[in-house]
């Protein structure tokens, strides 16, 4: 179970950041509408062309430190959590969960490997996306300033690395304050690097 106070602190501005989770959109703006520069196929082709570019380079990097013998002793294991960490992010699920135990058996063979083991997949990590859970929110309109507040959270982080079982520990000003549901959506929208056993 993962613990957080998470601020809610609010400014007067009007401005919002779009984010949709359907993936392109965050990037491209309104998909789909009339008079939009760019059209579904082309940007879920983009989408795919940067999952594979990322997916090489890292793939790259790992090929460099299995071959070369002076590299760092733990590269080939944490490069292998990192490519887990860019399929998870690209809703890889199946492909992430496999390396993740590839990456646990790679520190296990290696001498001090299981404290780094420890250190990288004991706890879960939010993996970074377009959501800070620990900057302010922005109001939607001049109706929504409250005075600044917090709200302290529980939650399991599961096998998809998504935060689950949310539970208000404490909250002020209160818990009906609607800042208090909109992190909590916040928080299940994040991405951990769940935790390994």
């Amino acid at each position: 179970v993962q613990t957080c106070a998470l601020p809610i602190f609010f400014s007067t501005s009007n401005a919002r950041k779009q984010i949709d989770w359907q993936g392109h959109r965050a990037y491209f703006g309104s998909i789909g509408e009339e008079g939009s520069s760019i059209d579904e196929t082309r940007a879920y082709r983009m989408s795919q062309i940067a999952f594979k570019r990322g997916k090489d380079t890292i793939q790259a990097m790992r090929e460099v430190y299995a071959n070369n013998p002076a590299s760092p002793r733990f590269g080939v294991a944490e490069t292998t959590v990192r490519m887990a960490d860019w399929l998870l992010l690209n809703r890889k699920h199946g492909g992430a969960r496999r390396l993740y135990s590839e990456a646990w058996n790679e520190f296990g063979e290696l001498e001090g490997g299981e404290a780094q083991r420890e250190k990288l997949m004991g706890t879960p990590v939010q993996l970074p996306q377009d959501i800070d859970l620990s900057t302010s929110l922005m109001v939607r309109d001049a109706r929504d300033v409250h005075e600044p507040g917090w709200v302290k959270l529980a939650y399991v982080v599961n096998e998809r690395g998504r935060a689950t079982d949310i539970e208000i520990l404490e909250a002020h000003p209160d818990e009906d304050d609607p800042r208090v549901s909109r992190q909590i959506r916040k928080l299940k929208r994040a991405q951990y690097r769940p935790s390994i056993q």
